[in-house]
């Protein structure tokens, strides 16, 4: 865990987290000459980012914070984006109850500030060899579908609801994604980013019980507040390359309007659900 280490006489100091930075602000007596802010009282406001330098670029978004006390120091624990994955994952790794056990752990990968999280059904056989998700055909393809948008491979998270492989790459069962469940749901949580895109039919069953694939892919949905596309699975396009390719190259293309639309969409959504609120109150009067 990264530590900031604060020197300051009596000084009292707080966590903010907003959107793309997480600073420090730590209250210092007014030494002499200083001007006295509005609201303080006899105490100066110091600004720092998570480095222990004047606030300046920003930084990931806090998650979490600790602090520790001390007669003339303060040390200052933020738990970022990627602290908190990492601390997920070692979760994960002593979780033994969890099915699977005799494959690789398979976390995820990618950019947690990603506005896209890809989420397949569970690894492969390379994908266990290596421990990263999506590095066979299906992952070549699914770079090569990233890449067509403008983004790189790097720019986005991909993970899958099982983090282990099942035997003989068969598809996981229903026992198996409920035990991973509450560890998917807080990376979703970590990452938080605008728009889920699933990767097959078990990942869309995983957030869209009643959905169906050949029905619903490229549409958009809200799950809870975040938006929601299902995607074919790159193997299944692989299996009918001249019919599906095509069809997936069209959405992810789609995937990255309804990114740039995020903003007009997610007041959209919030406006519906005040008028449904609304509704139901006067239906109780």
């Amino acid at each position: 865990m990264r530590a900031l280490a604060l020197e300051r006489e009596q000084i009292y100091l707080f966590a903010l987290g907003f959107e793309g930075r997480s600073v420090a602000r730590v209250f210092r007596p007014r030494r002499k000459g200083e001007r006295r802010e509005a609201g303080l009282g006899g105490k100066r406001r110091q600004v720092f980012d998570r480095r222990g330098i004047p606030l300046g670029a920003p930084v990931p978004k806090v998650n979490k914070f600790i602090c520790l006390r001390g007669d003339e120091r303060v040390k200052f624990y933020i738990m970022n984006k990627e602290l908190s994955l990492a601390e997920l994952k070692l979760k994960i790794e002593n979780d033994i109850s969890l099915p699977l056990q005799e494959s690789n752990l398979v976390f995820g990968e990618g950019n947690e500030n990603s506005d896209v999280l890809f989420i397949g059904e569970a690894p492969g056989f390379h994908e266990n060899e290596q421990k990263r998700p999506f590095v066979g055909r299906s992952g070549q393809l699914l770079n090569k579908l990233i890449e067509a948008t403008g983004w790189r491979r790097e720019d986005v998270y991909i993970t899958n609801i099982v983090k282990r492989r099942p035997p003989e790459n068969r598809d996981p069962l229903p026992e198996e994604i409920e035990a991973y469940r509450p560890y998917l749901s807080r990376q979703i949580e970590i990452i938080n980013p605008k728009i889920v895109a699933t990767l097959g039919r078990f990942s869309m069953a995983y957030f869209l019980p009643d959905g169906k694939i050949s029905r619903d892919q490229g549409k958009v949905f809200w799950w809870r507040d975040t938006l929601l596309m299902p995607l074919y699975h790159p193997a299944a396009a692989l299996r009918s390359p001249n019919i599906l390719i095509p069809e997936m190259q069209k959405t992810f293309l789609r995937l990255k309007t309804v990114i740039k639309k995020y903003e007009e969409l997610k007041n959209e959504h919030n406006r519906k659900k005040q008028e449904n609120r609304t509704h139901k109150q006067s239906n109780l009067l």
